[in-house]
């Protein structure tokens, strides 16, 4: 038998998340889903595209450390030139514990096809009060890149990773990155 529902989502084609963390209970525990064929948003997701149930996307169960990276944003701006550009970096990191998070640091370092990073910084983290989350920024520079086109899609690795009071990686987020530039010119639309 299943216990009762601790959380639902209608639409199938939406990624979602569910924190599960305060049902677990120390030992093995399982994990139950129920597909429902349809549901009050079936109908959206029926227009011009196959019938099926089922679960579409990857499911995952993650675990987090109690300092964790909630999210990320880092827009490359292009030089006029092409050959160098400035990372807006912006990070939001969360402390879950109930006591602040004092010397976490935050790294991020973005890699060519030789391993070598092109860009990285590392910096101390202000204080993040207990259940409290901070937004962090920084501007940094990058040259000898490639720039990404349709013909050449040149890829980049970023990771951005929190350090523990220690110095410790507590938790390492990847990307695929690119640096492109887009541009506007009368009723034309320009790349690179």
């Amino acid at each position: 038998s299943f216990p009762t529902r601790r959380s639902s989502d209608l639409d199938s084609f939406t990624p979602s998340e569910f924190g599960v963390s305060k049902f677990l209970k120390d030992g093995e525990n399982s994990v139950a889903v129920i597909v429902y064929k349809y549901s009050t948003g079936g109908f959206f997701e029926m227009q011009d595209m196959p019938h099926m149930a089922g679960i579409i996307r990857d499911v995952m169960l993650v675990s987090r450390p109690k300092v964790y990276l909630r999210d990320y944003y880092a827009p490359a701006k292009i030089s006029e030139d092409l050959k160098s550009a400035e990372i807006a970096f912006e990070a939001a990191v969360c402390n879950a514990s109930n006591k602040d998070a004092k010397n976490f640091s935050i790294r991020a370092e973005i890699f060519g096809e030789d391993a070598k990073p092109i860009a990285s910084f590392e910096e101390k983290l202000p204080e993040i009060k207990a259940g409290g989350e901070i937004k962090f920024s920084k501007k940094i520079g990058a040259k000898n890149f490639k720039l990404w086109s349709p013909d050449k899609p040149n890829l980049y690795a970023i990771l951005i990773s929190i350090c523990g009071e220690n110095g410790n990686v507590l938790e390492t987020a990847r990307a695929d990155y690119a640096f492109k530039k887009f541009e506007v010119k009368g009723t034309g639309i320009f790349l690179n």
